[in-house]
């Protein structure tokens, strides 16, 4: 085999491994970053791994598959239709999950993606949450008012002038119970 032969072959199984690993982080569950961390060592330090050295586009590919996984995550805790679903934990952590992911792009100098890409996303998603919940009131409100104005304000969703009515409910409905 002559050594172009051997650098392309070379060259195509790191771009499959990385594309697994990619989807690994993907779908990761409730920890992308951790599996963004596991990936990153497996292709690069591991004994049993690769050793790859890895740009700065395929490290920004895992990257990314670990930040599109934490929005999967704070839109499941949105869905207001889902509030009744073992998985949907509410806006309680949501608001949680954002923090996360706001230290994870911080820590990866990738506090421009989260203003530019990821706000928008999330943004809707709180939009939406708030719209169902003033027509439910109380239903899914799990957290404080203080902690909802703080996601609010970081995503530059602005809260409507009926929440107290929202709130109000909710705590009657958790003190009746």
């Amino acid at each position: 085999m002559r050594q172009d032969d051997v650098a392309a072959t070379q060259q195509s199984g790191a771009a499959a491994l990385l594309e697994e690993e990619w989807y690994l982080v993907r779908d990761s569950g409730e920890l992308p970053e951790t599996a963004f961390h596991s990936s990153l060592y497996y292709l690069t330090s591991h004994t049993d791994g690769p050793r790859l050295q890895l740009s700065d586009g395929q490290r920004d590919s895992l990257f990314h598959a670990a930040a599109l996984r934490f929005i999967d995550i704070i839109l499941r805790d949105l869905d207001f239709a889902a509030r009744m679903s073992p998985a949907a934990r509410g806006v309680g952590r949501a608001i949680v999950n954002y923090q996360r992911l706001s230290l994870f792009c911080k820590r990866q100098k990738k506090e421009r993606w989260l203003r530019q890409s990821a706000r928008r996303q999330l943004r809707a998603g709180l939009e939406r949450f708030i719209s169902a919940a003033q027509q439910e009131p109380g239903a899914a409100i799990n957290c404080t008012r203080p902690e909802l104005e703080g996601l609010a304000m970081a995503l530059g969703v602005s809260l409507p002038a009926n929440l107290d009515q929202v709130f109000a409910f909710a705590a009657a409905a958790e003190f009746s119970s």
